[in-house]
C-alpha cells in the first residue's frame, strides 16, 4: 500500500521512460496528489503501467491531467481481473485516466473507473 504520498509527477509512483510498473493481489494507491501529471501514478514515455486482481488507485488527485494515472508518447496502460481507479480527480483532462499521444488504454474483465 502507498498512502499520502505527493509529487510534482507521480504523486504515488513514478515511472521513467521505458519502464513497467504491475500493481498486483490487493495493492492499493490512496489519497496520493500531483503538482502536474498523474496523482496516483505518472509514466514517462514508452512506460507500461498494468493493475491486475484487485490493485486499486483510489481517492487521488491531480492539478493538471490523469487524476489517478497519466503516461505519455508511446505508453501503456492496462486494468484487468477487478482493477478499479475510483474517486480520483485531475483539475484538466483525464479524471481516472489521461494518454498522451499515442497511448493505448485497455480494461478487461470486471476492470472499472468510477466516481
Amino acid at each position: 500500500t502507498i498512502e499520502d504520498c505527493s509529487a510534482e509527477d507521480g504523486g504515488g509512483i513514478y515511472v521513467h521512460t521505458g519502464g513497467v510498473v504491475t500493481l498486483t493481489g490487493d495493492s492499493r494507491i490512496a489519497r496520493c496528489a500531483a503538482a502536474l501529471y498523474g496523482g496516483g501514478v505518472s509514466g514517462d514515455s514508452a512506460s507500461a503501467i498494468a493493475l491486475n486482481g484487485n490493485a486499486t488507485i483510489e481517492d487521488c488527485s491531480a492539478q493538471k491531467d490523469g487524476g489517478g494515472i497519466s503516461v505519455y508518447s508511446g505508453s501503456s496502460v492496462t486494468l484487468t481481473d477487478d482493477a478499479r481507479i475510483t474517486q480520483c480527480a485531475a483539475a484538466d483532462n483525464g479524471g481516472g485516466i489521461f494518454g498522451h499521444e499515442a497511448s493505448a488504454i485497455a480494461l478487461q474483465g470486471n476492470a472499472t473507473i468510477e466516481d
